[in-house]
């Protein structure tokens, strides 16, 4: 089976994340060959957005520093890491 990675830059977007979160069709992937996982990156947020991540099950990694450019660079560096086989 293949390894998606599905990638969230978030910096507090508590209101929304959940609905988000809700929407990745996690079973309908897994259907067509694709293991997928959710990862959050965190540009060190104010509100419950790290916990909202940890609570849906997702990896949430923290950024040092803030900035979208900072949270893609994470990603893929995770990406890479963990071996997966596709970013989204």
């Amino acid at each position: 089976m293949k390894r998606l990675m599905i990638l969230l830059p978030v910096l507090n977007e508590a209101e929304g994340l959940d609905v988000v979160l809700k929407s990745i069709p996690h079973r309908l992937l897994y259907e067509i060959g694709w293991e997928s996982e959710t990862v959050i990156v965190d540009g060190k947020s104010t509100d419950a957005s790290q916990q909202i991540g940890f609570d849906a099950g997702c990896t949430v990694l923290v950024q040092p520093s803030k900035g979208k450019g900072e949270a893609v660079r994470l990603g893929f560096e995770h990406a890479i890491k963990n071996k997966f086989d596709a970013l989204v």
